[in-house]
């Protein structure tokens, strides 16, 4: 083991100096140790670090003492900041390490100046004042903000001000710039200059498609990439190297630029008309969606005739109006940029029903839109070979990476057989801490009264914990009906996910210390909830990925010709690690305690079950709603 880890790591080291609750760990410096040598050596390192290890600060000592350049990519933007606010720049004080740390994001996050500007003027024109109101609190905030994060002024993205001020590059790349100082380029400049860069899954997803078709990269050369909560990754991959398009995207992009033309140019009739046409075509393909629902392959709904009528004339009504529209921009440089958006956005729907070997293409009624994807099979030849020319080493790391001992399923994900593979279990002790209750005798999952049923089995362990519980549904259909079944008799507070947005739910289920919070998969991972708060979680049933999904049907045809099982090989163990990411919200530190009831009976009843229950943490099991109940007000539940 490198001397320096290990005195770093020490008990009498210098984060236990620094960092008043800092205990020492052999998990925690074994993965530092390994992160060290792959950083110095090269090479590639996949590593899952359970609960509690500390993998953080793991991979933040080694980052730091290695004297590599280094991006380190996390799922959110969240954790981006947490990263790079508290975490490293704690560390780089702890180890008296002045090491450069930047953080990037997508520039649609940054606010741009000069459209700022224009959306000022605009506002002002048409004498929006809800709109005017909103830009001159922007200009406000960006007169005295350095970051130009428009999140912390504008909260998210679904404030319509967001679009009209945002820094997107096609909107940067085409208009000249008189602005004296614009956010995103500055912090390009940090990022340039750091030892350390932040960023989030996205923004590698992004820079990986601009690499594949031969475009210039958005993130500077660097030696190493550290992946955090890496198991994330590969479904972000495979959305950012895919394509898609619909009718909604289609919509806001026409309008905006038919309101471009109405502010800016008045004396294009033909264009004007040829605008409301394909708005109007765009209308009748959209009105194929309502009332329908769920995934389509795309041979299925291309046999609808109605579907592919409309969509055909939607296409060539948009070929008509290209050429009005390149007359139009080359007198607008804004209608230039969003007429890029719209190639873009053609592109995608032109090429799309394409059977080839590399995508699936398929489709989705959602809200009475369409939504058409093109998906790639498979990232792991690409994302191994972009991996393999970018950086020297590649280090992956989560608490949930391994199925059992096995990393076959994110190595087969990813492509990096190469890689060395460790896990360090949870310093917790779970045995002592948490109790697994499988309920006996509940109706198979798929049967109408199944939800109810479990409703009833777990009202016991609900009252006798104070409430203090996630319910974690793999539907919404399931989450809605056990809140109707609670709501009329719960002597606690109920908060249902969609009823505010996630970061209210989980300050309120916080401050209420008594709450019961139901939700789907966005709150089975990546929410922390420490101390007695929390010490009830019920997952309904095994999150196995739909059987209709076209994606997994193709990825499962094609294992099937290599002679491989598509349950083996990729259903079984995405549904386990994301069981072992929402039984992971139960114990969150060494004190917590609490029990996990996973009430679908295929747990116990099938073969696979036992593979499952060996990958959870190791607790004690019961089948005794009586067993479970004493177990909790052995906590000294009041």
């Amino acid at each position: 083991m490198n001397k320096e880890i290990e005195r770093t790591f020490a008990p009498d080291g210098v984060l236990s100096h620094f960092f008043s609750q800092f205990q020492p760990r052999s998990g925690q410096v074994e993965m530092a140790d390994a992160c060290f040598t792959k950083l110095r050596q090269g090479g590639n390192l996949i590593a899952e670090a359970g609960t509690g290890i500390g993998k953080t600060f793991a991979y933040g000592v080694a980052a730091l003492l290695s004297g590599r350049k280094i991006i380190i990519t996390t799922a959110t933007k969240s954790l981006q900041d947490q990263l790079s606010k508290r975490d490293l720049p704690a560390l780089c004080q702890a180890l008296s390490i002045p090491a450069r740390i930047a953080v990037l994001k997508g520039r649609e996050n940054y606010v741009c100046a000069q459209r700022l500007a224009q959306a000022a003027q605009q506002a002002a024109i048409h004498n929006q004042k809800g709109i005017q109101v909103a830009v001159q609190e922007v200009k406000l905030w960006a007169s005295r903000n350095t970051t130009g994060e428009l999140a912390e002024v504008l909260g998210s993205r679904a404030n319509p001000v967001w679009d009209k001020v945002c820094a997107r590059s096609e909107f940067c790349a085409l208009v000249t710039c008189d602005a004296d100082h614009c956010a995103y380029p500055a912090l390009r400049k940090d990022a340039e200059d750091a030892d350390i860069i932040v960023i989030n899954h996205h923004l590698l997803g992004a820079d990986l498609a601009l690499k594949a078709v031969g475009l210039s990269p958005i993130l500077p050369e660097r030696d190493a990439l550290i992946v955090d909560e890496a198991h994330q990754l590969a479904p972000v991959l495979v959305q950012a190297l895919g394509q898609s398009a619909s009718t909604l995207s289609w919509g806001h992009g026409l309008r905006e630029i038919t309101q471009l033309m109405n502010n800016e140019i008045r004396d294009m009739p033909a264009c004007d008309k040829a605008l409301q046409d394909t708005l109007v075509a765009l209308a009748q393909w959209q009105q194929t969606a309502e009332g329908v629902k769920g995934k389509f392959k795309a041979e299925d709904w291309l046999a609808q005739e109605s579907q592919q009528t409309a969509l055909v004339t939607f296409i060539e009504q948009w070929r008509q109006l290209l050429p009005q529209l390149a007359l139009a921009a080359d007198r607008s440089p804004t209608i230039k940029a969003q007429a890029a958006l719209l190639g873009r956005l053609a592109e995608a729907t032109l090429n799309w029903g394409v059977n080839n070997s590399h995508n699936v293409p398929w489709a989705e009624a959602q809200n009475n839109h369409w939504f058409l994807y093109a998906t790639p099979l498979s990232i792991a030849d690409d994302f191994a070979s972009a991996m393999k020319k970018s950086y020297s080493s590649v280090i992956l790391t989560s608490a949930t990476l391994a199925v059992g001992e096995s990393f076959d399923y994110v190595q087969r994900q990813l492509g990096l057989w190469e890689a060395d593979c460790h896990r360090w279990q949870s310093p917790y002790r779970y045995a002592e801490q948490a109790m697994l209750y499988l309920p006996a005798q509940l109706p198979e999952p798929n049967q109408s009264d199944y939800t109810l049923a479990l409703m009833r089995r777990v009202w016991p362990l609900i009252i006798a914990n104070g409430g203090r519980a996630f319910l974690l549904f793999t539907s919404y259909k399931a989450m809605q009906l056990a809140a109707d079944t609670l709501r009329p008799h719960l002597p606690f507070p109920l908060l249902v996910q969609g009823e505010q947005d996630a970061h209210q739910l989980i300050a309120t289920f916080r401050s209420k210390g008594n709450a019961v919070l139901l939700a789907t998969a966005s709150f089975w991972e990546g929410v922390d909830v420490s101390g007695s708060a929390l010490s009830l979680v019920v997952i309904d049933k095994i999150p196995f990925s739909p059987p209709d999904d076209p994606v997994a049907q193709a990825r499962e045809a094609v294992l099937a010709e290599k002679g491989l099982s598509a349950f083996v090989c990729e259903q079984l163990p995405d549904a386990t690690m994301a069981l072992i990411q929402g039984a992971g919200r139960l114990i969150r530190s060494e004190t917590d305690r609490g029990v996990l009831v996973i009430g679908d009976p295929r747990i116990t009843q099938k073969h696979y079950g036992k593979q499952i229950l060996a990958a959870l943490p190791p607790m004690k099991q019961t089948r005794s709603n009586a067993e479970a109940v004493a177990f909790i007000h052995s906590m000294g539940v009041s």
